[in-house]
């Protein structure tokens, strides 16, 4: 009789240790699948918004044709070639899965399966420079689409959390690792994108010590991708001055890992009084045209403390990545964030998908707690519109670059950001031309400007739409 309640309490013991995380459980409660269903099936306007866009995505059906697995992953380097396609894969799992969740179409989750089995039975490395960028972003599209399967679908096995638990353990995990070994050494956006996937790991693989190192970092974690050195008091971020896509990435990143942990039971959304909230505010702000407040950044690395002034870097170029905050700081907590209010009012509402495997995107149906936005008041500039134009240059062949047949349009600036950013700034030579020399320019992060290909972004205002 001792050893059969010995045993009895054993396995209740081990039952405790597992159900100590809430499954599902990442970016997506139980009740926030609910949530989703019933916001589709009333049709409302906004949730609808957002799922229109995700049903007609292509790797959100389930005819797509996957390009993988692979057993290598990268971003750069020898197996750059695998960057589109095995995001297009990932994002295609986490599509389908969300498809499932909503419609219970058991073939979206048959498509989102037959992806998640397939690169866990392969995937044995993540290479390159931007390995974390990598293992963090993809990982965590990827690990969002296992987890609404493996607590979703019927069709998940035993072996499919066996064999999936195994790869984010052995091969996304020690590239998160040797990243904090090596920190700080870069921009905030690679640490953030890092510590969102440890905490889906942490809760994925029911794993304490890797769930608590993911609050502890986010909440005090020497690296400029932790929130106290990635938002500053006035809302300012530590990639402001560098470009304003970086930091909507680098936001929306923080807000995701607030997500996790919130469904988990823990506020960090409301960690430094609110601090994520100010750094929305101030972006949101900056990037409707309002002058902010501005000082140079001293970052953990000391590489990125030449950033002076606010930068137009993608100025007014919206991400995705505001209705997750908004929803929560509004629709939760009842606070106010006017400026976000009227980037979702003016220009981002309905989300649609995410920058390739940066964010999640479809945040007007994802996280959409019936908030109201403000889409009446004026902003105090003009709508802005980027026109890229790239092509390859050889310094050599090009000492001073020449640029024809530029936007017909009042030019406020152009940024060369290929793969960096570079303020050259040309002069008008004769209507619609425009020339400048970059030999011997550096961009922001120090780089020297070189052979490459260029992209001249001319951020411009128009009072007339139709001249686009």
């Amino acid at each position: 009789m001792k050893y059969v309640l010995s045993w009895a309490m054993l396995f209740w013991l081990l039952a405790a240790e597992v159900s100590a995380f809430n499954h599902p459980g990442l970016l997506h409660s139980r009740d926030a699948i609910r949530r989703m269903r019933e916001l589709v099936t009333a049709g409302d306007t906004v949730a609808m918004g957002s799922y229109e866009q995700l049903r007609n995505d292509a790797k959100a059906s389930a005819g797509y044709r996957t390009a993988g697995p692979f057993d290598i992953i990268a971003r750069d380097g020898e197996h750059r070639r695998t960057k589109k396609a095995s995001e297009d894969d990932f994002l295609a799992a986490y599509y389908n899965a969300l498809m499932y969740v909503i419609t219970e179409d058991g073939s979206h989750a048959e498509k989102a399966l037959a992806i998640i089995r397939g690169y866990a039975g392969r995937l044995t490395k993540i290479d390159g420079h931007d390995g974390p960028l990598c293992a963090g972003l993809q990982g965590f599209i990827l690990i969002n689409a296992c987890e609404l399967l493996r607590y979703g679908y019927d069709g998940w096995s035993r072996n499919d959390s066996r064999m999936t638990e195994a790869m984010f353990k052995n091969v996304f995990l020690p590239v998160l690792d040797e990243f904090d070994r090596m920190s700080p050494y870069a921009n905030g956006n690679w640490g953030a994108a890092v510590n969102k996937m440890r905490m889906a790991v942490g809760v994925y693989c029911n794993d304490k010590e890797q769930y608590r190192r993911a609050v502890d970092y986010y909440r005090k974690g020497k690296d400029n991708g932790s929130l106290p050195h990635y938002i500053g008091e006035t809302g300012q971020c530590q990639e402001s001055g560098r470009d304003q896509a970086h930091v909507m990435l680098g936001l929306g990143q923080l807000a995701e890992t607030c997500e996790v942990a919130w469904n988990q039971g823990d506020d960090l959304y409301g960690a430094m009084g609110n601090r994520l909230m100010h750094g929305y505010e101030y972006t949101s702000k900056a990037n409707l045209g309002y002058e902010v407040p501005f000082s140079t950044w001293t970052d953990l690395t000391g590489k990125y403390c030449n950033w002076t002034v606010l930068s137009e870097g993608a100025l007014g170029q919206w991400r995705s990545v505001f209705e997750i905050a908004y929803n929560h700081y509004v629709g939760r907590k009842r606070l106010k964030m006017p400026y976000t209010s009227q980037v979702l009012g003016r220009f981002v509402r309905p989300e649609g998908a995410g920058f390739t495997c940066d964010n999640p995107g479809f945040g007007s149906l994802l996280f959409y707690l019936h908030t109201e936005v403000d889409g009446s008041s004026p902003v105090p500039t003009l709508k802005k519109y980027k026109v890229n134009l790239r092509r390859a240059y050889s310094m050599e062949e090009e000492p001073l670059i020449r640029m024809e047949n530029a936007p017909r349009l009042t030019l406020v600036r152009t940024v060369d950001c290929w793969p960096e950013y570079w303020d050259l700034l040309p002069v008008r030579k004769d209507g619609n031309v425009y020339e400048y020399a970059p030999r011997g320019a550096k961009s922001r992060n120090g780089y020297e400007f070189g052979n490459q290909k260029i992209a001249t972004t001319f951020l411009v205002v128009d009072t007339d739409a139709s001249g686009l």
